[in-house]
C-alpha cells in the first residue's frame, strides 16, 4: 500500500500518523484494518499516532511473524577464476571497513607502499598461502603481494582466504608479524529481545536409520512436546535420516509445532520446503543464524576445539567457513560471511553438545540421539536459555 493511501485512509478517521508509525504501516499495511478494529481498546485515541500507540492496540497479539532468508543459492554452471576473484574481493571490501578505527593498527598502509624506509606499518589483506613449514604467510590486498614471516603460536589459528591485519615490523629484508588483528564482534551491541514470549527450540542429528538410535530418549523428547503448554517453534537442523518413511514420521511427531527444517549432510531430501546450507532467521529484532556444521568439524580437528569455541573462533574472522574448497558446492553469495553480527548462532553435526555467550551472541551446538540428546529451549523474550535432556 502506498504512502499516500495511508495516511488518507488515517486522516479520513481523524487521524494523524507521525513517522515511524506510518514507516510502521508502510512495512505492515495487513495490520491497518486490524489497528482500526482494536483501537476501540482505548479509553481515549489521541490525534496523532505514535508507535506506543500501536504498541498498545496489538499488546496481546502474539508474535508470529518468522522472516527467513536463505544464503545458499548454488551455481551449477563451471566456474573459472574471475568468479573466484571477484567473491574474495567482496569479502575483503566487507571486512576491510572493520579493521579501519583499530587503534592497534599502527601506521596502515597497503602493500604496495612498503618501501625500504618503512620499518613498523600495519596491513590489511587476505591470506593466499599458508607455510607451516617456513612459518610464513602470503599476505595480498590489492596492490601486491607480501610474505610475512610468524611466530608458529600465531601461525596455528590461522587459514588460508581469511581476512586479516596484521601489525609488522621489517628487519633486514624480512617482513615480521607482530601481532594478528580479526575483524571480530563489537562490544557496544544491543541485546536484542522480542516483546513477547518466544519459545525456540533447536534441535538436530536425531539419525532414526541409525543402529544406535536412542528410541527412548526419542520418546521422551516427543512426550515432554506434547505435554508442553506453551507454544514452542521448533527449527531443525538436519540429519533426522537417510530413509523418507523415517522423516515423514518425525513431522507427524512434533505435528502441530511450527517448524523450519535445514538439510543435513545424511537426509532424505524429501521435499521443496527444506532449506539447504546456512540460513538467516529473523524474529522481530533477533537475528539467528543457523546451519547443520558440518564443515565445522575441519576446523575443530585443525584447532582441537569444542565445536562452540571453534564457532567462537570462527566468529572473530567474521567467516563461519573462510577457506574455498574447488569440491564442495559453490554459491553466488558468500553464505558463511558474518556481515551483520547475529544474536544467535546454531550448529548440529558435531553432536557435542555445548552452549556459550561470546561478546552478546548466544552460541548454541546441538547433541545427538545417538550419543548425548542435550538440546536448549531459548526464550527470545529474555534471552534465557533451558537445557533439555531428553535421556
Amino acid at each position: 500500500m502506498e504512502r499516500g493511501t495511508i495516511i488518507k485512509k488515517f486522516l479520513t478517521n481523524g487521524l494523524q500518523l507521525d513517522s515511524d508509525s506510518l514507516n510502521f504501516f508502510i512495512k505492515n499495511p495487513e495490520k491497518i484494518d486490524v489497528f482500526f478494529q482494536k483501537k476501540e481498546k482505548l479509553k481515549k485515541t489521541p490525534p496523532i499516532i505514535s508507535l506506543n500507540i500501536i504498541e498498545n492496540v496489538f499488546e496481546d497479539d502474539q508474535v508470529e511473524t518468522i522472516e527467513i532468508k536463505t544464503r545458499t543459492e548454488e551455481i551449477k554452471e563451471k566456474i573459472n577464476v574471475d568468479y573466484f576473484t571477484n567473491h574474495l574481493n567482496k569479502r575483503y571490501d566487507v571486512l576491510r571497513p572493520m579493521f579501519t578505527n583499530r587503534l592497534d593498527l599502527i601506521n596502515l598502509i597497503s602493500i604496495n607502499k612498503i618501501t625500504q624506509k618503512t620499518n613498523k606499518f600495519s596491513l590489511i589483506g587476505l591470506i593466499s598461502e599458508k607455510n607451516i613449514y617456513d612459518k610464513t604467510i602470503e599476505l595480498e590486498d590489492k596492490t601486491g603481494r607480501v610474505v610475512v614471516l610468524l611466530e608458529e603460536s600465531m601461525l596455528n589459528n590461522l587459514v588460508e582466504d581469511e581476512i586479516i591485519g596484521i601489525v609488522c615490523e621489517k628487519s633486514e629484508d624480512r617482513i615480521i608479524g607482530t601481532n594478528i588483528i580479526h575483524p571480530n564482534i563489537s562490544l557496544k551491541r544491543a541485546i536484542n529481545k522480542t516483546k513477547k514470549d518466544f519459545y525456540c527450540l533447536f534441535i538436530s542429528d536425531i539419525h532414526m536409520d541409525s543402529d544406535l538410535f536412542n528410541e527412548k530418549a526419542y520418546t521422551n523428547f516427543i512426550n515432554w512436546l506434547r505435554g508442553e503448554e506453551k507454544k514452542i517453534h521448533i527449527f531443525v537442523l538436519g540429519d533426522i535420516s537417510s530413509k523418507r518413511k523415517d522423516i515423514e514420521k518425525f513431522i507427524s511427531d512434533i505435528s502441530p509445532h511450527t517448524t523450519i527444517f535445514l538439510m543435513g549432510d545424511k537426509d532424505y531430501n524429501i521435499n521443496t520446503d527444506v532449506y539447504h546450507g546456512i540460513i538467516s532467521v529473523k524474529i522481530e529484532d533477533v537475528n539467528i543464524l543457523m546451519f547443520h556444521g558440518e564443515n565445522l568439524e575441519f576446523y575443530s580437528n585443525l584447532w582441537k576445539l569444542s565445536p562452540e569455541q571453534t564457532i567462537i573462533n570462527l566468529t572473530k574472522k567474521r567467516h563461519l567457513n573462510p577457506i574455498i574448497n574447488l569440491n564442495k558446492k559453490i554459491y553466488k553469495e558468500d553464505p558463511y560471511l558474518i556481515d551483520n553480527a547475529p544474536d544467535i548462532i546454531v550448529s548440529g553435526h558435531l553432536h557435542q553438545p555445548g552452549t556459550t555467550n561470546y561478546k552478546g551472541i548466544t552460541i548454541i551446538c546441538n547433541g545427538s540421539f545417538i550419543s548425548e540428546p542435550i538440546y536448549w529451549l531459548i526464550n527470545l523474550r529474555t534471552r534465557e536459555s533451558f537445557k533439555k535432556d531428553f535421556s
